[in-house]
């Protein structure tokens, strides 16, 4: 790749100069006037060679990425076959360009290298000596080479349209071990279309180690299956009827040592009978005939197999092809989970497939087999109450992790509640069935390492393991330390693997339960000892706000905790009237609503239950750089974990207990000893109505400490008149909600500032405004927050205005 972007700067380069220094008056090229060095000669003969070979690249071929397309016929699907052909998904004969705006391609490089250069020969030494460049750029692909065959698809309609349109156009290819397949998906505002071309060695011909499509030698199918031990199969075949010799047949063929285990097992469990020479010889299980089991061994036509793909047997039953979790040479794919240990066995009249099983016929989906089999009767009455029954009974591919009856009545003992929930459908009955669910095909013989996680259909990952002594027992594995019962039980939609207990996520366990999960265990007790546990488990479609067990410790150290909490919390005992109390302190932090962190917005007011203040949210960037919030509090709290989800319910956690508070900022400088200066400062000014009238606001009050910190003369200067107050308490007042959780430390030049009543900006740091450190955080009233700092305000504090990050809080 290196060699062909060189290749073509020096051309151009060359080129370049040659066109514009060798044009004469009337702009006509002549010939160059100076001789061709030796070295120039050998260089654009290598360029000429290896620009050739990269414009015969699809790569470097005409692209056509904005094109409207529209189908010469009517058909809604064609697909064709060529021999030995290269991708050139424009050339297709199925399409042609309707778009006007198609530019004629160049002339090839090579020709303008002839027009412009008149190159001297001879120099094949020098061409020998680097002719390792031109081979490297002359990289080959199996593909391009002999006995490979070219199949094209198209899908979808695309009309021919008049007025302007953005189209996009997407093409990409992928490498197999069998073939190379390219996709191609144009897409306009209304319509699109899907262009596929395969590439896979014709009938006949196979790919050898070596990479090239080779020929192989086509017995009959007989005479195949005879080659690979089929004996038994093919003997069982011929006995019944089935012509083997006049069909164009795809086989999956057990061995006779499958075959034969296969036939024991059937007849120790008195489900087989076999009546040799007879005509009437039929096996009864399931209904299921000997002559319908070997005809759900075989497809019509030659099938290639392709992973993820599920086919109709001659009996009419699914075979579906699964990839395997990890790809080795020896398991490259799966059919109904059993193993296909070879691949690609061509006949002249067919493809055999050789498997390691016998496979039963599949006629039944996932919700048909449920329902048909008694241990499942609980799981079937518990699916029928969501949507995802139907589900269950569609083309969806899923692999279901079923609980078996033996499960739910472990379930009754353990939780009776949440079994009445399940068989009600109520909201987390959805997100316990869904974490039973993948979407896609997991086979236990794909289980070759000890585990393998892989995400189910709620999102969350589901380990799949084996112990050691596992290893040898392909139905023997475990899904999340639960064994499975039963393994393997195939569907026309997918696979069942029964197991005796039930996989409940965090999303579907009680709040409760959560909460003790989650170690919240002090809010926990707190709700055990008003008796609202059952009351609190019931609710639905709620957010719960909850503290950290760190948190209600600070604040059990904290004077200013309530303490009529604080006693009922060291109480053995409470009383009914208490529980009253304690009851309010629980619903001040959950919400009547469900949401989420990016549900949330700067400055909203979040009503909780009962008749409590609202709860304030207030959003932070840590940087003026970032374009979304990446901090947010309530009521000053801030959020630490946040959007657990349970049920209906979201959870999230905080640093701090919510107090409920119906005093405004006047009124915490009104009761609190320490602002007793500072209030006898205020009285009589427009403070006063500021910090009792004006919302959102933040107040950094001064104590008696900071005011003792001043001389006298100051002091009276200060309190001279009601307009110096005005001007002077001003600057203690800000114009947004700033909780200490938003103050961080920040390097200039990204330094944050808070703008002042007074206009001017101070800069904000953790713990501090200005120069002022603040000594008590976070007293939130109904109309914004109060801070106390001791000391005031200096008058070199004014800065420039800062910038503070804005945006939305990510979830």
């Amino acid at each position: 790749m290196i060699y062909k972007i060189a290749s073509l700067f020096l051309l151009f380069l060359f080129v370049d100069i040659q066109a514009n220094s060798n044009e004469d008056s009337a702009g006509n090229t002549p010939k160059i006037s100076r001789n061709i060095t030796p070295f120039e000669d050998w260089l654009f003969s290598r360029l000429q060679s290896g620009i050739q070979s990269i414009m015969e690249t699809p790569k470097f071929q005409p692209q056509l990425p904005a094109l409207v397309y529209a189908p010469k016929a009517d058909k809604k699907k064609e697909s064709t076959t060529e021999k030995n052909e290269y991708p050139n998904l424009e050339n297709m004969e199925e399409i042609e360009v309707v778009s006007t705006n198609v530019q004629t391609p160049k002339p090839p490089i090579t020709e303008l290298v002839d027009h412009y250069l008149w190159l001297n020969s001879g120099n094949e030494g020098l061409n020998d000596m680097f002719k390792i460049f031109e081979d490297f750029s002359k990289t080959s692909h199996w593909w391009k080479g002999e006995n490979v065959c070219v199949e094209r698809e198209e899908d979808g309609d695309m009309k021919l349209v008049t007025y302007p349109t953005t189209a996009i156009n997407v093409q990409w290819c992928e490498e197999s071990l069998t073939k190379y397949e390219c996709m191609r998906r144009v897409q306009t505002d209304s319509e699109s279309k899907t262009l596929r071309i395969r590439y896979q060695c014709c009938y006949g011909f196979r790919r050898k180690r070596s990479g090239n499509c080779e020929k192989i030698e086509l017995l009959p199918l007989i005479e195949k299956i005879k080659q690979l031990n089929g004996t038994e199969f093919l003997i069982m075949a011929q006995n019944l009827g089935l012509m083997l010799r006049d069909r164009n047949l795809t086989v999956f063929l057990p061995s006779n040592e499958a075959f034969t285990d296969f036939t024991k097992n059937m007849l120790e469990s008195n489900r087989l009978e076999i009546l040799y020479n007879t005509a009437r010889r039929r096996r009864n299980a399931g209904g299921i005939t000997i002559k319908e089991l070997m005809m759900g061994h075989m497809i019509e036509g030659f099938v290639e197999l392709s992973q993820d793909e599920i086919y109709q047997s001659v009996y009419n039953s699914t075979l579906t092809v699964n990839d395997v979790l990890i790809r080795t040479d020896e398991l490259p794919y799966m059919v109904n989970c059993a193993k296909i240990l070879s691949l690609d066995n061509f006949a002249s009249n067919g493809i055999i497939y050789k498997i390691d099983r016998v496979l039963i016929p599949v006629t039944k989906s996932i919700m048909q087999i449920i329902k048909y089999r008694q241990e499942f009767s609980t799981l079937s009455q518990v699916l029928e109450k969501t949507g995802l029954a139907k589900s269950l009974d569609g083309n969806e591919i899923w692999t279901m992790l079923a609980p078996t009856n033996k499960a739910f009545d472990k379930l009754q003992k353990k939780h009776p509640q949440m079994l009445q929930k399940l068989l009600k459908g109520d909201a987390c009955t959805i997100n316990i069935l869904k974490h039973h669910l993948l979407s896609v095909t997991i086979c236990s013989a794909a289980l070759i390492i000890d585990h393998v996680n892989i995400k189910n259909a709620m999102g969350d990952v589901i380990t799949f393991s084996r112990n050691s002594s596992d290893f040898g027992f392909e139905n023997k594995f475990r899904v999340e330390d639960v064994a499975v019962s039963e393994g393997d039980i195939m569907a026309t939609n997918g696979v069942i693997h029964a197991i005796n207990d039930l996989l409940i996520p965090d999303s579907a366990i009680p709040i409760s339960s959560l909460l003790e999960k989650k170690n919240l265990t002090m809010f926990l007790e707190l709700i055990r000892k008003a008796d609202m546990l059952e009351e609190i488990d019931n609710l639905s479609n709620v957010t719960f706000i909850i503290p950290t067990d760190n948190a209600i410790k600070n604040y059990l150290k904290n004077d200013e905790w309530n303490t009529k909490i604080e006693m009922l919390f060291n109480a053995n005992k409470i009383k009914e009237e208490d529980k009253k109390e304690l009851s309010s302190f629980i619903y001040h932090h959950i919400l009547p609503e469900p949401l989420r962190s990016c549900d949330l917005e700067n400055n909203m007011m979040m009503q909780p239950f009962g008749k409590f203040s609202p709860l304030r949210v207030n959003l932070y960037s840590t940087s003026p750089l970032l374009s979304n919030y990446n901090r947010g509090t309530v009521d000053c709290a801030k959020l630490l974990h946040f959007d657990n989800q349970q049920c209906d319910n979201i959870l999230h956690q905080v640093d701090k207990p919510l107090i409920n508070s119906n005093l405004t900022i006047l009124d915490w400088v009104k009761s609190n000893p320490k602002l007793t200066t500072l209030y006898k400062v205020i009285t009589g000014s427009d403070i006063e109505i500021i910090l009792e009238k004006r919302n959102g606001i933040t107040f950094l009050a001064p104590t008696n400490e900071a005011f003792e910190n001043i001389s006298i003369a100051n002091y009276e200067l200060f309190t001279k008149n009601k307009y110096t107050v005005n001007l002077v308490m001003k600057q203690y007042i800000f114009e947004d909600v700033m909780c200490c959780a938003g103050l961080h430390n920040s390097p200039w030049p990204l330094t944050q500032t808070i703008r002042a009543l007074n206009g001017h900006s101070l800069r904000t740091r953790k713990n501090k405004i200005g120069s002022s450190p603040i000594t008590s955080c976070d007293h939130m009233g109904i109309n914004g927050v109060i801070h106390f700092t001791n000391k005031l305000i200096s008058a070199n504090d004014a800065t420039e205005v800062g910038r503070r990050g804005t945006g939305k809080f990510e979830c």
